[in-house]
């Protein structure tokens, strides 16, 4: 008979396509209305948001319902992208592949977080291989979404953040091409967080819903929980509202919400978990949402990531710690029952192996011991010896040992050690170490006794001869006497040459300071000299004449230089906040008349600010860039001052294109007086760049050159960064 001729048959099929149609115009309606909330919170023209209720609900359809849901899904994504196109007077291309990409995206996520999960839960029982009549095949065999065990919880982990990332890459990529986004990877993560949050969050309360009777909600709800609840209620409402004062108070709550959360998951009542995520997840969204929180602060896009991490980890770590608490119990069930049931017979005969195999082994332990050249005693707690090995060099018969006391075989100088041992050991039940020296064939010999009390309540000893150990330590501590009385010497020394220093500087202070003076009165009287008897004097003598008064003025300036020298060595730096850029300008303006006579271009980048001596640094910039002003070329002479930022401080650079200067000078021109060109060309003393080495290396940084003959110089300095904070 066919079928189509049964009225029942059809009654029956038309129920049941009655019974699709309504549930996929329900799962069709939600995942609208879901989907149309969680745009409602995305950021304008990205991909983040704090939650996408969507997600977790088409994960949850599709494991009900099956495949069929997935075209509800595909649906309901659709509707809500149509409702939320920006224009459609875009491109028909771009509005299909809109329309058609980001729905394909979303439903993708469900199906393949289902087929993942499931392939990977039927996989990992193939691999088991358990029989029909093992009792662990129950339990770890039933369905992963029930979340009743570690492995459970791991695998649908696993699938939900594979399947979010598939939907988020394909979503991104989309979003990439139609709106030229120019961060793919935080429109990545973004699309990923949000959805993985919804999911995770959704793991228990569907396990909740289809797999906990309405006793486990009662016992939820009892009485002896309200505290543990009013907790949590209350940590939170300090955490995300303006009760708590500062970032750390926060972070700390967050912490202790943490922690109270894993005491919701160790009550082996699911849900009590649904309640307490319900809770975090409701008012760390609702906070972050409302900028309330320890998440706030930041760009709105970083604020959701980071509050996505912290929720899905929690989740996670919750559900992995209450799962992993399932199947403890579940297998000391298991455990129990294997005990109690037919494998104690062959757990019997495993046991009278092992016996003979310890046998065995203590047989052939006690053949190795001998082959050491230790000694190895086993005394009862009573301290009589019980058993004796030893190397053949130090063989001695076992009857001086056996069956006689320690008191009665241990020497007398060695017995306060070994007696003390023993007694602390055995009272301790721990490891307890002895060492003593015996005078053996004219010299002394160092020992050490390890006395531990083992199951059996007897005690090993073993003895082994330190002597050699010793002589090594006694040299040791020979040497750090030896070199703490170096240290000590060193020590003297640097004391020494700091002061020697420090006499130098003020020599060199007190001298050219004194020397100011008879240099003034020469300048003075040359000059009187010059203007009274000029006329009168020789041709001859009137040049030696401006010999004198040429030598005297540099000689004054040479003066200067010390004074300014010893001054920057042995005076305070105020070391503060100070413009970089207030610093180049002033050292431009003191030196602009050359600068413009010379016609040279200077440029700066941005400098920052620095911690230094405000007139030191001007003092370095001005003689850096009055060098680089003194040997530029004529015609076509820049000038750059840059400023860089490292890890470890600030590097300023001061390039010019002028002469230039050969490698083998590098360090040479840092040293005072030293010159590479006489005077009559080039002015100066010699000093400028040996007082700009001495402020910067007070300062605690460094200072070079680079140069290229003929195409320029870079003298750089750098300068150690400090918070300004």
């Amino acid at each position: 008979m066919h079928l189509a001729a049964n009225p029942l048959w059809k009654d029956s099929l038309s129920h049941s396509v009655q019974l699709k149609a309504t549930t996929g115009l329900l799962v069709f309606a939600t995942y609208f209305l879901l989907s149309v909330l969680g745009d409602l919170f995305l950021i304008h023209g990205s991909t983040a948001s704090p939650f996408w209720p969507a997600a977790g609900f088409g994960l949850i359809a599709t494991v009900i319902f099956g495949k069929p849901a997935l075209v509800s899904i595909f649906f309901g994504s659709l509707f809500s992208v149509l409702l939320s196109l920006p224009s459609w007077s875009a491109e028909p291309t771009e509005l299909v592949i809109r329309c058609i990409g980001f729905p394909a995206a979303n439903t993708a996520e469900s199906w393949l977080t289902v087929c993942l999960a499931d392939w990977l839960h039927s996989r990992r029982n193939r691999i088991l291989r358990l029989q029909d009549t093992d009792p662990a095949k129950d339990v770890l065999e039933r369905h992963p979404w029930t979340m009743q065990s570690l492995q459970s919880v791991t695998i649908l982990t696993i699938s939900i953040f594979a399947g979010a990332f598939a939907s988020a890459l394909l979503g991104s990529l989309i979003a990439y091409f139609l709106e030229d986004s120019s961060n793919l990877f935080y429109a990545t993560l973004s699309w990923w967080g949000s959805d993985s949050t919804a999911m995770v969050f959704a793991l228990p309360l569907f396990a909740a819903v289809l797999h906990c009777t309405k006793k486990d909600w009662i016992a939820a709800l009892a009485a002896q929980y309200h505290l543990l609840y009013l907790v949590m209620l209350a940590l939170l409402a300090v955490c995300y509202t303006d009760l708590a004062q500062t970032d750390i108070i926060r972070e700390l709550l967050l912490c202790v919400v943490a922690g109270v959360w894993m005491m919701f998951c160790l009550q082996d009542n699911l849900p009590m978990l649904v309640i307490g995520i319900t809770l975090i997840v409701g008012f760390t969204i609702t906070a972050t949402i409302l900028d309330y929180g320890p998440f706030t602060g930041r760009d709105k896009q970083d604020e959701y990531m980071v509050m996505q991490a912290y929720l899905i980890v929690l989740t996670f770590s919750g559900l992995s710690l209450h799962g992993l608490h399932r199947e403890t119990f579940r297998m000391n069930q298991i455990l129990i029952k294997i005990r109690e049931a037919e494998t104690i017979k062959r757990y019997e005969s495993r046991l009278e192996e092992s016996s003979r195999l310890l046998e065995e082994k203590q047989m052939d332990l006690e053949g190795i011991l001998g082959t050491f050249p230790d000694l190895y005693f086993w005394l009862s707690t009573d301290g009589v010896y019980l058993k004796y090995y030893a190397h053949q060099d130090l063989f001695v018969s076992p009857e001086f040992f056996i069956g006689r006391h320690i008191r009665d075989v241990v020497p007398d100088e060695a017995f306060p050690a070994i007696s003390g041992a023993f007694e602390r050991c055995c009272h301790s039940g721990q490891t307890e170490e002895a060492e003593y020296s015996l005078p053996l064939h004219g010299t002394e010999v160092w020992f050490e006794a390890r006395f531990t009390l083992l199951e059996n309540q007897q005690v090993l000893v073993v003895i082994r001869n330190i002597t050699h150990r010793k002589k090594t330590e006694q040299q040791l501590q020979s040497l750090l006497i030896q070199r703490e009385k170096d240290s000590e010497q060193l020590n003297l020394k640097a004391k020494e040459l700091v002061r020697s220093n420090s006499e130098l500087e003020q020599f060199a202070y007190v001298a050219s300071h004194d020397l100011r003076e008879p240099l003034r009165m020469v300048r003075s009287f040359c000059a009187i000299l010059d203007e009274r008897y000029s006329s009168s004097l020789p041709p001859e003598a009137r040049e030696y004449l401006c010999f004198a008064v040429d030598g005297a003025k540099r000689m004054q300036q040479m003066v200067d230089e010390l004074l300014l020298l010893s001054r920057v060595g042995t005076g305070e730096y105020d070391i503060i906040p100070c413009s970089l850029e207030d610093a180049c300008d002033k050292a431009i303006g003191t030196l602009k008349h050359s600068i413009d006579e010379r016609k040279i271009q200077i440029s700066k980048s941005k400098l920052e600010n620095v911690h230094a001596d405000r007139d030191r640094l001007e003092q370095v910039l001005l003689n850096l860039i009055g060098n680089a002003v003194k040997f530029s070329k004529n015609g076509g002479a820049e000038i750059r001052i840059t400023c860089e930022a490292r890890e470890e401080g600030w590097t300023v650079h001061v390039i010019d294109n002028g002469i230039g200067i050969e490698s083998k000078h590098f360090d040479r021109i840092f040293l005072m007086f030293q010159r590479l060109h006489p005077s009559s060309v080039y002015p100066g003393s010699g000093v400028g760049l040996a007082l700009c080495k001495k402020i910067i290396e007070q300062h605690g940084g460094n200072i070079g050159v680079d140069s290229v003959p003929t195409r320029g110089s870079d003298f750089w300095f750098t300068l150690p960064r400090k918070d300004f904070s």
